[in-house]
């Protein structure tokens, strides 16, 4: 068994004192299978952008608060605040 920092060592009895994760079965829609694109419009996106929309989302969340923002995405105020700039800039405005 392969060991990449995840726990995974042993038999299906080893992990690494954790829980084994369970596994998923496909998603379906009526019975019928579905990809996985389909079934999460986030796979496949730029880490970059699920970055802007989890900031975007969380602000728009917290009623612009950005200290709340910051405290729920686990970040400094100041890196929010970076953040927006950053987004704005982007944006041209």
């Amino acid at each position: 068994a392969f060991d990449a920092g995840f726990g995974v060592r042993g038999g299906a009895e080893d992990h690494g004192g954790h829980a084994p994760l369970p596994v998923a079965e496909p998603p379906t829609v009526g019975g019928e299978a579905v990809s996985s694109r389909e079934f999460s419009p986030f796979l496949g996106m730029p880490l970059r952008e699920l970055e802007r929309l989890a900031v975007l989302e969380n602000l728009k969340g917290c009623g612009s608060n950005k200290a709340e923002t910051a405290r729920r995405l686990g970040l400094s105020e100041q890196n929010v605040h970076n953040k927006l700039k950053q987004y704005r800039d982007e944006a041209g405005g």
